[in-house]
């Protein structure tokens, strides 16, 4: 287990509105023995926007290029993101569950032992209807 510092790039919306994100955070990263790399982080900006009880998230890299993202706390939610792949996913906000279809259109991971860099692209949909088109940029260095 290594504690690392994370910086994480998004652009998400669809066709003229889009917006972007960006924070760092530190975290812990630690490989699996199945050589899948688990990252975990206190989700601050969440905390700050939410006013409301912590916001735990883990995003899992698995070295067949599917990612997991869950987060726990006010804002929960499961996400797979695999390449060509349409997954039904759970989020749930303010005590209202949704379902949405995640489809990954393309996964780039570089993470190894030391750190390195992820770049995720996914659309959001719901019932088939396109909600939103989500890229994310993470790097990952040692403190």
């Amino acid at each position: 287990m290594k504690k690392v510092l994370i910086t994480i790039r998004g652009i998400n919306g669809i066709d003229s509105e889009k917006d972007s994100v960006e924070f760092m955070t530190k975290g812990i990263m630690r490989k699996t023995a199945e050589d899948d790399f688990i990252l975990s982080y206190d989700d601050n900006q969440i905390l700050k926007d939410s006013g409301g009880k912590p916001v735990k998230t883990r995003l899992k890299f698995e070295k067949n290029n599917r990612v997991t993202i869950e987060r726990g706390g006010d804002l929960s939610s499961k996400i797979v993101i695999e390449k060509g792949v349409r997954n039904s996913c759970f989020y749930n906000v303010s005590s209202v569950d949704l379902t949405l279809g995640i489809y990954g259109k393309s996964i780039r991971n570089e993470l190894g032992e030391n750190g390195g860099r992820i770049n995720l692209s996914y659309l959001v949909d719901s019932n088939l209807t396109p909600i939103s088109e989500n890229k994310i940029e993470i790097t990952v260095k040692e403190v």
